[in-house]
């Protein structure tokens, strides 16, 4: 985002696709500029069939080109009571490469219309960018809460986007979110009394090799039972739950922030008189880009998706 000031000119700021103008400037400015850092954060696609759908076939659900399919047209659908636009981004050989999601909004703006000052209802789309990482089954979006206040929320606008578009096929998309690492055993560490752990493990069609004996006994699970998720909890009232990252934990943890799981935390941390709960979901990993982009096009998709580093959120092939 840059500001330019100059004696007499009319100036513009450009940002999220809208323009505003300013009135004339009577001083003279010095030149000032401000570098914005998009934050993204992340979410992994799973592709698990639709509860009681006449239409599943099976092994679609390991088929992730369905899901590039369903972006790759512009599409308006509500829900939560929003009115949401998805608009992809197509490189040079028609592939969606990302896009935009926009929420519908109004504002009264003060507009010039034959000479004369008025004000108008105007319809807004203010939208947030989204790249595809295809090869990792990720999904990057732009953080901007005065477009959606609510990162998980995101999430379930593209599910339920999914859920339309899938509907025919008889497959449903779970988007976990990537999950700051280290914080499970922060929480363990910093704990007085320990009530509650519990996890819920996606059973995936991704993640490669990563953790394979924890993938392998859930691929057995999911055969023996055709269930798409494994629910474990320990429990005790006394707040005397311990334990340490052993090789049983530790990758339920890992699987966790990786985006196929969830892990909650239910303890009373040192020095505090009430328990508290504490969730994965609630502490995004996140991705910084710090270049400006004036446009929304392939080049700016590819510079960004360029200089974002997934590190330890790589699967191992």
């Amino acid at each position: 985002m840059r500001y330019a000031f100059s004696q007499h000119t009319i100036f513009q700021i450009q940002f999220k696709g809208l323009i505003y103008f300013s009135p004339k400037c009577e001083h003279t400015t010095n030149f000032a500029e401000e570098v914005h850092i998009l934050k993204f954060y992340a979410g992994r696609f799973s592709l698990v069939p639709a509860n009681q759908n006449l239409f599943y076939q099976l092994g679609s659900e390991q088929k992730f080109i369905y899901a590039l399919e369903a972006l790759h047209h512009e599409c308006e659908f509500n829900h939560n009571g929003l009115s949401l636009l998805l608009e992809p981004i197509l490189d040079t050989h028609n592939n969606v490469i990302g896009g935009k999601l926009g929420r519908q909004t109004s504002k009264t703006l003060p507009l010039k219309d034959d000479g004369k000052l008025i004000k108008r209802r105007a319809i807004l789309y203010p939208y947030i960018l989204f790249i595809l990482v295809p090869e990792e089954q990720i999904i990057l979006f732009q953080r901007d809460r005065t477009v959606f206040s609510s990162d998980l929320q995101v999430f379930r606008h593209l599910e339920y986007f999914f859920e339309l578009q899938l509907l025919e096929k008889g497959l449903e998309v779970s988007i976990k979110p990537l999950t700051a690492k280290g914080k499970f055993w922060d929480a363990i560490t910093t704990s007085e009394k320990i009530y509650n752990i519990r996890f819920v493990l996606e059973m995936p069609n991704f993640l490669g090799s990563t953790e394979k004996h924890l993938r392998d006994t859930l691929k057995e699970i999911r055969n023996l039972t055709n269930g798409t998720k494994l629910d474990i909890a320990v429990n005790n009232k006394n707040g005397e739950l311990k334990l340490g990252p052993d090789k049983t934990i530790q990758p339920m943890v890992n699987w966790s922030e990786n985006g196929a799981g969830e892990w909650t935390v239910r303890r009373k941390a040192k020095g505090h008189k009430k328990p508290t709960t504490i969730k994965n979901s609630d502490q995004l990993a996140t991705f910084e880009y710090d270049n400006d982009i004036d446009t929304t096009d392939e080049a700016a998709i590819k510079d960004i998706y360029s200089h974002i580093d997934l590190g330890s959120y790589k699967v191992k092939k």
